[in-house]
């Protein structure tokens, strides 16, 4: 029994005896410091005075008094974001350029811990002071509950939220700082993205989403900001709960915050080292955490009581844009790939014995893109096989022939995207001038065939011109338009079904050739370097001669 309990804890033995050392010292800076204690008790202070002066003016107004306390809930947690939002990157921002420019960073890199553990320690330094001031406030939310019109497992559940939202706004404040080399300068960006971002993400997620899940969920009080945690306790709990309230949700907190914690450390790592691995892993979980939902939605939207205009189809529809932006974000993102690994990274696997599948996530343009196009085939059949079934299954087959073409047209498009990018960066010196050199081409692609189309059009007074536009991704409209038309036009179809199949080739076409050259300069590496190691035997073997 002694030895089952003791490997129960085994993974918490090393947190406990052994934290990690940034983590600490930091923590330890920051309880000495004489401004922490103001600086919490002023925002707390404030926050009082703005939350009970907001419930003061509701109350003596003929508002009932389960009204107030729900508004007074709302307005604590939209604050209370404002705080995270705002201070979370602030404190973030100040912690490795503060070292860079401190000119520290090389006394803590010589203390031999990797990227990674810098990483964590500073988040977690980060977070911990963030999560006081979290703490701090949290007493001005029991403010709702004189008035009522609020449960405790809904302001549980917000605060849990806004613990997770923090996570995702440290990271981000940290990514920022691991790419900027004055605190100044990392400090003035991170607020100005954060000020600018903030109450963008807070519009949409809120009220824009909260209209769509009251449609969804009548239970739900319309124009709610904070709406996800009323949501929980009162929406009906079935299939389209757990996808769009459990899975959707932490996907899309857990993702983001976990790319920038890899941008982090890839950031932080020397252009020897392996700064590929941590991101690759990231990608191939995001990539089966939005193929699963973006086969799941559909089905979920299918089996409850939703009141939006075929919502399955609308959501099948939305999903397939959102995973070719995903993937076309990918593929500029890995355009930073070298042909292959250093010869410093090689012989450190060698070395360390490290497997095929280890060093498989490791650098290499032509390995990278592979993975890439290999997991938009699959994705994009799972998101398109799930849209058919939700569509067979729960609204008799109808929509299925336009959702099958959207994945199959948005699937080339983004195929083609992915090996233009490897073409290009196998033949660009540099990672910025490539990616606007296909930023380039994409946009003449959206923009001069419309305009071919759009003269003849006019000229000839006919639509048969609209097909100069099938090498633009939105094309794809005018396909679905003749589609549903009830006299469709045969040629415009034709040509939309035509450049699913040459985008599809053009894009393996054009991987082909990156892998090639990829190839080629890594054959060319490896002979350099088998020549240089001759080279220094036989100057060993003439010095050591007798």
């Amino acid at each position: 029994m002694k030895n089952e309990g003791r490997s129960e804890l085994g993974w918490l033995k090393p947190l406990l005896t052994n934290p990690n050392a940034i983590w600490i010292r930091e923590v330890r800076q920051a309880a000495r410091l004489d401004r922490t204690p103001w600086l919490l008790g002023g925002i707390t202070l404030l926050l009082a005075l703005l939350v009970a002066s907001i419930g003061g003016t509701a109350s003596r107004a003929s508002i009932s008094p389960a009204k107030v306390g729900l508004a007074v809930n709302q307005v604590f947690f939209s604050l209370a974001y404002g705080v995270v939002m705002l201070v979370g990157p602030a404190v973030a921002a100040n912690t490795i350029a503060a070292e860079r420019e401190g000119r520290t960073w090389e006394a803590l890199v010589l203390t031999g811990m990797t990227p990674a553990q810098i990483a964590r320690g500073k988040f977690l330094s980060s977070y911990t002071t963030l999560s006081l001031y979290i703490i701090a406030i949290a007493p001005i939310g029991a403010l709702a509950f004189v008035f009522g019109g609020t449960t405790a497992t809904e302001t549980v559940v917000g605060f849990i939220l806004l613990f997770m939202l923090a996570a995702l706004w440290v990271a981000f404040g940290l990514a920022i700082s691991a790419a900027m080399t004055s605190l100044r300068g990392a400090l003035v960006l991170t607020l100005i993205l954060a000020i600018l971002m903030g109450p963008t993400l807070y519009g949409i997620f809120g009220p824009g989403v909260g209209a769509l899940a009251h449609e969804h969920w009548r239970q739900i009080p319309a124009g709610l900001p904070i709406w996800l945690p009323v949501a929980y306790t009162r929406a009906a709990f079935g299939m389209d709960y757990l996808v769009l309230l459990v899975a959707l949700p932490f996907v899309a907190v857990a993702l983001p915050a976990w790319f920038l914690y890899e941008t982090t450390v890839a950031n932080l790592s020397a252009p020897t080292d392996d700064r590929s691995s941590g991101l690759k892993r990231w990608f191939i979980a995001s990539t089966l955490a939005l193929a699963g939902l973006a086969a799941s939605i559909p089905g979920s939207l299918g089996t409850g009581a939703g009141r939006l205009l075929n919502p399955a189809s609308l959501a099948a529809h939305a999903s397939l844009w959102i995973l070719s932006t995903f993937f076309g974000l990918v593929a500029l993102l890995f355009m930073s790939e070298p042909s292959g690994p250093s010869r410093r990274l090689t012989t450190k696997w060698e070395t360390k014995g490290t497997g095929a599948l280890a060093r498989s996530l490791g650098p290499g343009l032509a390995r990278t893109f592979a993975l890439i196009m290999g997991l938009e085939t699959a994705a994009f059949a799972a998101a398109t096989g799930g849209a058919v079934f939700a569509l067979v299954a729960f609204h008799g087959g109808a929509e299925v022939a336009p959702v099958a073409l959207s994945g199959a047209f948005i699937w080339a498009h983004v195929l083609f995207f992915t090996g233009l990018c490897a073409w290009i960066r196998s033949r660009s010196d540099g990672v910025i001038g490539a990616r606007v050199i296909v930023v380039a081409i994409m946009t003449a692609l959206v923009v001069v065939p419309w305009g071919f189309a759009a003269v003849g059009g006019i000229t000839t007074k006919q639509n048969d011109w609209l097909a100069l536009g099938a090498p633009n991704p939105f094309y794809l409209f005018v396909v679905l338009t003749q589609l549903r038309a009830s006299s469709p036009n045969q040629i415009l179809i034709t040509v939309g079904y035509i450049s699913i199949l040459v985008f599809a080739a053009l894009g393996i076409f054009l991987f082909a050739l990156a892998a090639r050259k990829a190839h080629a300069v890594n054959a060319a590496a490896r002979l350099h370097y088998a020549q240089m190691d001759a080279a220094l035997a036989q100057e060993d073997s003439a010095i050591h001669a007798p």
